[in-house]
């Protein structure tokens, strides 16, 4: 089959055929010359050394453009293509896959005004992908572009009505009208004639502009003088469909084009469709569906067969890596290393989620961590655990540098729980403001460090997909898959509304400071409207005993257990029924000393009850598995012994705020926490407009109320009492002007609103 190319008159009826390439016979399947057969004639050259390779794609000859050295150049563009002439271009490419921008055939010259240019393209870009008129006019292909096959694309610009068209196979994928007339060049900065290009634009200067060029096989070419109707155009396509394969003659899902690419494909055989020749677990219309090669079990090379990679499972759940990317979620491994055993044994076995760059979420990428340097040397963190050396740092926080700079930015090791050997552990040095790194450099440990600072009322609405830590331990929350939680205003306050059922948080490993018989204090504001015997609020360590090796901080009814489950004899309830408030906003708080080996629990700023234990607590900071994994807080659930999320206990409560220490905070310290807190959880009395005055000269409305601590205000306005707009929001002053009160309404209507 030949290769076409040509530039017609209006009505001419030409069709262009390359003719045999004017070649050394060297270089026989190269073509330095392109001859156009159309109205214009002439012929397209290649620059010296650099002609394209003509050859056959899928059962069609073409010349194959290498996207860097090959585009030719053509005859000088004619007055009636230049300015705002009307025009169509018709390809039929096979562009194996699209850059951003990439150039079939172009005239006129870069570099502006908007409208100067014209360059028909086969790019992704969503902007001038398609058309590059340069500037406002420029034009996308919405979507519409196919890679790895033969396609037919058409540009056409109607002149009198300032109209850009693109298709795609005989159909419209983009049109635009156009706010001003283009204005194509003809000539260059200096004057000179430009010339049409295939494969490359042009510059100001009027030489070929070094990018953008196509990379792509070109079959066919015309250019015409007038605007080629929808008709016409899909008339075209369809005339051509059988020579370039897009005819499925046997039906079976494989189109022509494609089965002509493949010797064991039968274009006349429907029943190969079914059969897998590469035995990679896909069949032959599956590989052409999926894009992958019928002929190699494992397209992307990654060591996965396709069909493996298509039909993945991960925790027993479909987890379909992509067949063709070595590096399915981009984060470093290939996804043959990331197994999703959960188990982390080697940099070609990491357990690892191929889904998930940052399978542990502690912001560090899971390929980072298993390729991770500190000092010149290999030290591969757990792409599986936040605190791969269980110090109370997360591995992002231990960059490795020596360097301390905050608590976020320890430069401590990864790999080492004391990095500088002085006995503490590298989260307690940084949570209390001493150097992991200099021995020297000492935590005072009586000063309580806010590890977790959940905090909802500033939230918007909604689904809570991320709960982030502000504690100094940073990090963050996550729902379980299926089980996000809503932020919901509940009597006036926003927090997170856990149903009970599914919807919990898992946040970063818990400290060891915070583990065995470590000091610790659990704040929060809650809103439960009916509790249950046991209602998890926040947890840490696991279930299962021995006693004393749990640690959650509940809301329930219990009256061994209700408050806290240590797990057995160190359990605490809230002593007197009238402790567990329901229906309303309540401060709960709960802490453990433990030198004296006391348990207290309070409820808005007073002790509710209090237990002193006959031996210390051990609470768990590791699963029961033969690698140890560490335990992680969690958020309305518990932990089993085998680290998973209990599938009970969880709590169904809205929770506003809520703060983790590694200290005992003092009776006092709660007290003021909640007084300084209460009245921003209290239902405030509803708002009353008074003071009202209207100033005639200026036509401002004015009125005050006396705004409740820490309540804001919304205010709106109606003109007929049915319909409310909201016309200021976010008040705390507790006054409000409208200057000037909108004409066109005989009445003004105001209402005031909590937000």
């Amino acid at each position: 089959m030949a290769t076409g190319l040509a530039i017609c008159r209006r009505f001419s009826a030409v069709r262009i055929r390359i003719p045999p390439p004017v070649c050394p016979a060297r270089s026989a399947r190269r073509s330095c010359v392109w001859t156009n057969s159309g109205t214009v004639g002439s012929v397209f050259m290649a620059p010296a050394g650099a002609p394209g390779k003509v050859e056959t794609i899928a059962g069609v000859k073409g010349v194959t453009l290498d996207g860097l050295n090959n585009y030719y150049t053509g005859p000088t563009v004619p007055a009636f293509l230049a300015g705002n002439a009307s025009r169509t271009v018709e390809a039929w490419v096979y562009n194996p896959a699209a850059a951003d921008e990439e150039t079939i055939f172009a005239w006129g010259r870069r570099g502006g005004p908007d409208g100067s240019n014209c360059s028909f393209n086969h790019g992704l870009n969503a902007a001038f992908g398609a058309v590059g008129h340069w500037g406002n006019p420029d034009i996308g292909w919405n979507g519409q572009i196919a890679q790895g096959q033969w396609t037919y694309v058409v540009y056409t610009y109607d002149g009198p009505s300032q109209t850009t068209t693109v298709y795609k196979d005989g159909q419209q994928a983009n049109t635009e009208t156009l706010a001003s007339p283009l204005n194509t060049w003809a000539v260059d900065t200096a004057g000179r004639t430009l010339p049409f290009r295939v494969g490359s634009q042009t510059d100001d200067n009027g030489n070929p502009t070094a990018a953008l060029r196509g990379s792509m096989t070109i079959a066919e070419i015309r250019v015409y003088d007038r605007v080629l109707d929808a008709a016409t155009i899909q008339n075209n396509f369809t005339a051509e469909t059988d020579k370039f394969g897009l005819v499925d003659y046997d039906n079976d899902g494989l189109p022509t084009w494609y089965e002509r690419q493949y010797s064991f494909l039968n274009e006349r055989d429907a029943s190969d469709a079914a059969k897998d020749q590469d035995n990679d677990g896909l069949t032959n219309l599956e590989e052409f569906q999926k894009g992958t090669n019928p002929a190699n079990p494992d397209t992307d090379g990654d060591g996965v067969a396709d069909g493996a990679e298509v039909h993945r499972m991960v925790a027993g759940q479909p987890a379909p890596t992509d067949p063709l990317r070595q590096d399915t979620d981009g984060d470093g491994l290939s996804d043959k290393a990331e197994t999703g055993t959960g188990i982390f044994n080697s940099a070609m076995d990491t357990g690892s989620n191929p889904l998930v760059q940052d399978t542990d979420g502690d912001g560090v990428a899971d390929g980072a961590e298993v390729h991770r340097m500190v000092a010149g040397q290999p030290a591969p963190t757990d792409p599986l655990r936040q605190d791969t050396d269980g110090d109370g740092l997360s591995d992002k926080a231990e960059t490795g540098t020596g360097i301390f700079n905050s608590a976020m930015d320890t430069g401590s090791n990864p790999l080492v729980q004391d990095s500088d050997g002085d006995g503490f552990l590298d989260g307690e040095e940084a949570f209390h403001g001493s150097n992991p790194n200099n021995a020297s450099s000492t935590p005072n440990l009586i000063m309580p460090a806010k590890l977790v600072d959940l905090d909802a009322t500033g939230q918007p609405t909604g689904p809570l997909n991320v709960w982030t830590n502000a504690g100094i331990m940073g990090g963050v929350f996550l729902p379980p898959p299926g089980g996000v939680a809503n932020i919901a205003v509940v009597q006036g306050i926003k927090g997170v509304t856990l149903d009970g059922v599914n919807n919990y948080y898992t946040g970063p490993a818990s400290p060891r400071s915070i583990a065995g018989n470590g000091n610790r204090t659990v704040e929060a504001w809650i809103c439960n409207p009916a509790a249950d015997d046991e209602e998890t609020i926040f947890s840490w360590g696991r279930r299962g005993g021995p006693d004393g090796s749990n640690c959650s901080f509940n809301h329930g009814l219990n009256a061994a257990f209700g408050a806290v489950g240590h797990w057995g004899a160190f359990d605490v309830g809230w002593g007197a029924a009238s402790n567990v408030v329901v229906g309303a906003w309540t401060y709960v708080v709960y802490t453990y000393e433990g030198t004296t080996m006391a348990a207290t629990v309070y409820r808005n700023g007073a002790p509710a009850n209090s237990r002193v234990f006959t031996a210390p607590l051990n609470t768990w900071d590791i699963d029961n598995s033969s690698v140890g994994n560490p335990l992680p807080f969690r958020v309305g659930s518990q932990n089993e012994a085998s680290g998973a999320a209990t599938p009970n206990l969880r709590g169904s409560m809205t929770i506003a705020r809520l703060r983790v220490h590694d200290a005992a905070l003092s009776a006092q310290a709660i007290a003021d926490r909640y007084n300084s807190e209460v009245g921003f959880f209290s239902a405030a009395p509803p708002p009353t407009i008074q003071n009202s005055s209207l100033n005639r000269q200026t036509g401002a409305f004015s009125f005050g109320w006396t705004p409740a601590p820490g309540k804001t205000y919304s205010v709106e306005a109606s003109g007929n009492l049915a319909t409310w707009t909201a016309i200021a929001t976010n008040l705390s002053t507790g006054s409000f002007t409208e200057s000037p009160v909108p004409a066109g309404s005989p009445f003004r209507y105001y209402r005031l609103r909590v937000e």
